[in-house]
């Protein structure tokens, strides 16, 4: 290496540390005491990010990592993306920066981080730094797992302006989009469109290989703006026009079947989701004094922590929820059941959908109900996503968002581990089959013994779970033992 080369690399590595330094101090409970005397590195913002990443991640992920092997993934990341190769190995003098109190192991990962930061955007056509330290941080999140992400600042500004859209809840299958729920009273449910359809278009632009959050951007727009939608039901092809509306976020829908059967689709747990379960509840039991509860949580992938607490606190008395675990105090929780005049309906029969698609604080629900034995849970092996997220601010109005905390079941075990399986299984043909479910040890077991429905219709006449559901409610016997 030359010796400019070398200076420009012993500037790069000083500032990291000062940044790295500056921000550890911040996140102190005396920060503003602490920083007070210190002036702020000459350094881009976007190592301040950079260094603001690495820190959250290095003190909160449930792991714990090495910091050498986490600056090593954003280098190679870095790289990759960047589409740079360097074949030199670097010859460091890591002794040099030795008189500081980083931890030697993220010492030498900044050393070599900023050599091959360096070496990179010294090179022709090289991205700009803003783009290396952008590279650097996405493949520093995406070497943790697949539920850590960074949350770009129009993915956020996206989402708050999600309240004017066609009510449709998507999922892809390969390069299909299918439609697994429609809003109720929402523009895609005026038009007829229900579980099973395939979307095709959205106005002109067809969705079939596009990424689910484009096809939410598409789906988007200003309260009262006109799009269409072109979807395939059945081999028929059908357009639709649609004016976007104001969507209702709290995420239940109910009905009340025959036989005084109460039915409760959950789509997504907010801090209104047990409040808004109850009042459904509440109101049907005036009309015929329910005898048996659904609760459909298919297709749930979970949602605030808290919501999903207080649902299932609705149907428990007593004992343990759930617990999580990760590095600190505030990760490190029990949740417990409590007695009030809350609880619902405690000796009515409940019925719990899962499936594939059922996620973390949803799986989380069931797996208590059914540890307590309150409810008997019906459908496929769940997801297994047994996992807590929490957003971190950024500058520049990214979001990161990581794991912080693993959930453990009332029973002692991880729910990443096994995620749910059903007490009662329906297979493909509508089959219904006992598990033994304390014989599953793992996720691959769990998918194996019950495997999740490709479709999942609508209505009490086509979908076999909730046919099966309403069957074991009123009585009757059509299981077979597996």
């Amino acid at each position: 290496m030359t010796q400019l080369f070398l200076q420009q690399h012993s500037r790069t590595v000083c500032a990291f540390i000062a940044v790295i330094l500056l921000v550890s101090c911040r996140s102190l409970p005396d920060a503003e005491s602490t920083t007070a005397s210190i002036p702020p590195p000459v350094a881009a913002p976007e190592m301040l990010r950079f260094a603001k990443v690495i820190s959250l991640i290095l003190k909160h992920y449930p792991e714990k990592l090495e910091p050498r092997s986490l600056m090593s993934a954003a280098t190679r990341g870095m790289l990759k993306k960047a589409n740079i190769r360097i074949d030199s190995r670097p010859d460091l003098n890591i002794e040099a920066f030795k008189n500081n109190p980083l931890p030697p192991g993220l010492l030498d990962g900044l050393v070599e981080f900023s050599y091959y930061f360096d070496r990179a955007r010294s090179m022709p056509r090289a991205p700009v730094t803003r783009q290396l330290f952008r590279y650097a941080i996405e493949a520093a999140i995406e070497s943790l797992d697949p539920y850590s992400r960074l949350i770009k600042a129009e993915e956020v500004q996206a989402a708050a302006g999600m309240g004017a859209a066609a009510g449709l809840e998507l999922q892809k299958r390969r390069d299909k989009v299918m439609v697994v729920g429609t809003v109720k009273n929402s523009p895609a449910a005026l038009i007829g469109m229900r579980p099973g359809d395939m979307l095709l278009a959205v106005g002109d632009t067809p969705v079939t290989g596009l990424a689910l959050l484009k096809i939410v951007k598409l789906l988007r727009g200003k309260a009262g703006s006109i799009t269409t939608l072109t979807f395939i039901r059945d081999a028929e092809k059908y357009t639709a026009q649609i004016k976007r509306q104001s969507i209702s976020q709290l995420g239940v829908d109910s009905i009340l079947f025959d036989d005084r059967i109460a039915y409760l689709k959950v789509k997504r747990f907010t801090k209104a989701t047990a409040r808004s379960m109850l009042l459904h509840l509440r109101s049907m039991d005036r009309q015929a004094d329910i005898r048996g509860i659904i609760v459909d949580l298919r297709h749930n992938s979970g949602g605030a922590l808290s919501g999903v607490v207080a649902a299932t606190d609705l149907f428990l008395s007593e004992g343990l929820i759930l617990q999580t675990r990760g590095r600190g105090e505030a990760e490190n929780l029990r949740f417990m059941a409590t007695s009030d005049a809350n609880i619902v309906a405690p000796n009515i029969p409940m019925v719990i959908l899962v499936n594939g698609q059922t996620a973390s604080g949803a799986e989380a629900m069931a797996a208590a109900l059914q540890d307590h034995a309150r409810a008997t849970i019906l459908g496929s092996s769940t997801f297994g996503q047994g996992s807590v997220q929490t957003l971190f601010p950024l500058q520049g109005g990214d979001l990161l968002k990581i794991t912080t905390a693993h959930i453990w079941r009332a029973n002692g075990s991880l729910l990443d581990r096994t995620a749910v399986v059903p007490d009662i299984c329906v297979d493909p043909s509508g089959r219904m089959y006992f598990v033994d479910v304390k014989r599953i040890a793992t996720k691959t077991a769990a998918r194996r013994a019950c495997p999740t429905l490709e479709i999942l219709y609508g209505d009490e006449s086509e979908d076999r779970e909730l046919f099966a559901a309403i069957e074991i409610l009123r009585g009757r016997k059509y299981m077979a033992q597996q």
